[in-house]
């Protein structure tokens, strides 16, 4: 019983650590990378980390941004602009004041 019973402790810790290693992200990865907008190429994001910090470098800039409850807040200096991942189409769709726009991989 009690050899039993160490095991399954094993087997918790393990799982956790497992879990913290391929979750620490909490999601973000999915917006790393390269982007152009659909309706106009000529609109690009750079989306990627810089130690903790994630940084947007854009056509507008370069501009900080925070990952929380599955959005990506890019603080731009004018306000505040969301990013959702849309995991049917495979694609970033941007939200700024008011309007919605949608981004592919490059």
């Amino acid at each position: 019983m009690k050899k039993d019973t160490v095991k399954l402790l094993a087997l918790v810790v393990l799982f956790g650590v497992l879990t913290m290693i391929t979750g620490c992200d909490g999601g973000s990865s999915k917006f790393m990378g390269n982007w152009v907008q659909v309706d106009d190429p000529s609109e690009w994001m750079k989306i990627y980390k810089n130690g903790e910090t994630i940084v947007v470098d854009c056509s507008d800039g370069k501009f900080p941004a925070t990952f929380k409850d599955g959005l990506l807040h890019i603080s731009t200096g004018f306000g505040e602009v969301t990013a959702f991942y849309d995991e049917k189409t495979k694609e970033m769709v941007v939200t700024s004041f008011g309007k919605s726009y949608r981004f592919k991989r490059k």
